[in-house]
């Protein structure tokens, strides 16, 4: 059995107890092996999140700079943000930041990636949101429910016989 398996069965025995007691009940049963494992996780979920802040910075930049003008001259662009120069500052922005398939396949550079990959990327990252619309919609119905019982908690909400 795996680390992520251990982790799984663990949080199903007691899915609400507290976190630290729960993992330190998971260490005692992980090898070291497993222990690099979850660190490479980990590594790879904050390679990711650096990556997304990059791709978040080049965009505004591109999005800033085709809005900024000469002060001198205001109908003149600071930079030509023509097809090619966009394509260029950010492929030069986002050099290093690649993106994962999700599919175990090595990460992907923006310049490089097909427009079928970015297609199956958003593929991949749509069903996550559509995950994450449903848990959405989840909540919604539970503040729906109290609002409707004039109540501010589902506990609260008054059973029919």
């Amino acid at each position: 059995m795996g680390a992520a398996d251990i982790i799984r069965k663990a949080v199903a025995e007691d899915p609400t107890g507290d976190p630290q007691v729960i993992a330190a009940s998971i260490r005692r049963r992980l090898s070291g092996r497993d222990v690099v494992g979850l660190i490479v996780h980990v590594i790879v979920a904050e390679q990711r999140n650096l990556a997304r802040r990059q791709e978040q910075v080049a965009f505004s930049s591109i999005h800033r700079a085709s809005r900024m003008f000469d002060p001198a001259d205001p109908g003149t662009p600071v930079e030509e943000m023509t097809l090619g120069n966009t394509a260029a500052k950010l492929m030069e922005l986002l050099e290093s930041s690649p993106f994962k398939m999700g599919d175990g396949s090595d990460p992907l550079q923006w310049g490089t990636a097909t427009v079928a990959q970015h297609e199956a990327r958003i593929a991949m990252l749509s069903k996550i949101r559509d995950g994450i619309d449903a848990t959405i919609a989840r909540h919604r119905e539970a503040i729906s429910l109290c609002r409707q019982a004039g109540v501010d908690r589902l506990m609260d909400v008054p059973k029919v016989a």
